[in-house]
């Protein structure tokens, strides 16, 4: 049973209805509908299906929804990433632009624990964002709430050799990639933010954080970029590569520990580049 209706919100001529143990992702992984109001037919029509872009099974995505504007708010009471069953929360924004939704942020506590169950309840209003956590022990599932705030939309933009795509470099040239952060997201937690080149050949990542000692090396590296809430923009690579084809793009990790754990990759910025 999908348990479509578990949780619903409203707002305007939009309506957000969960169903938290939809199994696209795994059994009871869950997902979120999202209905709009035509006032020419008088009929309502489904939008969109949302989903965790990491979902696994028993995460219960969609346990709590909540509606603001052109964001929506999920919470995730089952997610492991804290510990079992510590919970999470999602953020998705509406592009009017391309008339679709994606997924902007995954909030994780900063102190979270087993059975915490983040996203058991949530709101959302303007920039704030509260996710209730009801087991949380202070006393024995005394529970708490977050609160998370929104300082923007993240923009983010990688380029190599001056160019968004499908780029071809010289062996005797440099390969130059440069990232851009603008008006940033930022949850009340740590957000690292990485620029990652995958050797098509190898498969071996080659990664960069932009912070006090950028650095390039085999592997994930362990550097980060707090915040996401002030523009930056940097070189990260400016080095002959071996001859072969690379995929570049970033990857932004809200987990607090300033390593790449569990990332959340922008695809629309992935750059294709060919060393001949």
């Amino acid at each position: 049973m999908d348990h479509f209706g578990y949780s619903v919100a409203l707002y305007g001529d939009r309506a957000l209805v969960s169903a938290c143990h939809d199994d696209d992702n795994g059994v009871d992984s869950g997902s979120a509908y999202v209905f709009g109001y035509d006032s020419v037919s008088g009929t309502w029509q489904e939008e969109a299906k949302l989903l965790a872009s990491d979902g696994a099974s028993d995460d219960e995505f969609g346990w709590s929804v909540s509606f603001f504007g052109d964001r929506v708010l999920i919470g995730a009471r089952g997610d492991d990433d804290n510990g079992s069953e510590s919970g999470s929360a999602y953020v998705f924004g509406y592009d009017s632009g391309s008339a679709t939704w994606h997924e902007e942020a995954k909030l994780l506590a900063s102190d979270g624990q087993a059975y915490d169950a983040l996203g058991y309840a949530s709101a959302l209003s303007g920039d704030v964002a509260l996710v209730g956590a009801h087991g949380t022990d202070k006393r024995a599932d005394s529970g708490s709430v977050y609160v998370y705030n929104f300082t923007g939309t993240l923009t983010l933009d990688i380029k190599c050799n001056g160019q968004d795509q499908n780029v071809i470099v010289s062996s005797s040239e440099n390969v130059t990639l440069t990232i851009d952060i603008d008006s940033g997201f930022h949850p009340g937690i740590r957000g690292d933010c990485w620029v990652a080149v995958l050797p098509a050949s190898t498969g071996t990542f080659w990664t960069y954080g932009p912070h006090d000692r950028p650095y390039w090396q085999n592997g994930f590296c362990n550097e980060y970029y707090t915040g996401l809430a002030v523009y930056h923009s940097a070189t990260v690579l400016d080095y002959p590569l071996p001859v072969g084809g690379y995929k570049a793009f970033l990857a932004v990790d809200l987990l607090p520990n300033g390593e790449l754990n569990m990332p959340f990759v922008w695809d629309f910025d992935v750059v294709d580049f060919t060393v001949q």
